[in-house]
């Protein structure tokens, strides 16, 4: 397992089986002898939300969806949050029954949907251990946001948003 130390003041490994999308913090893991994806939410994805409340997966079973389409909406403890497909591809299955507290107490036990990826999908992806180098490399890795964290505050990027949105 890739680790990371520190993040948001917790160490997280990630499962070396998938590969992750660093920017929308989802996994990616091959399903079915390879041709289908399971896709869902990383364990730092969730903390950076402060826990999921609500979920709603969007995604339909024979849907042709592309890169970036909504297909996943959650209310989070922080905020409203509309998850972006990191593949394009027909989705196979869509997990409708999914609790946001499923994907909180287990992340990589839980997905969103499956998808027959279009040919490509892996390249624009990472593997775990750069996936845990660059959550390493963030802002969310520094002792500020660790001390933050363990004292129920925001992040400095949180602090910056919202008190940009109190002051306007």
């Amino acid at each position: 397992m890739a680790k990371v130390k520190g993040f948001l003041g917790r160490d997280y490994e990630m499962p070396e089986d998938r590969l992750y999308d660093g920017s929308r913090h989802l996994w990616l893991k091959k399903v079915a002898g390879g041709a289908t994806v399971a896709v869902g939410v990383t364990a730092p994805g969730v903390a950076l939300t402060g826990g999921l409340v609500e979920l709603d997966v969007l995604a339909e079973p024979g849907a042709e969806i592309v890169l970036d389409e909504e297909v996943a909406f959650a209310t989070t403890r922080k905020a409203i949050k509309y998850m972006l497909s990191p593949v394009a591809g027909k989705v196979e299955e869509a997990n409708v029954g999914l609790l946001a507290e499923a994907v909180d107490g287990d992340p990589y036990g839980s997905w969103l949907f499956t998808i027959s990826a279009a040919p490509g999908w892996e390249g624009r992806l990472l593997d775990a251990a750069a996936y845990a180098a660059k959550l390493a490399r963030s802002e969310h890795a520094t002792d500020a946001a660790s001390q933050a964290a363990k004292a129920g505050k925001g992040s400095p990027t949180c602090k910056s948003i919202y008190g940009g949105i109190k002051e306007g």
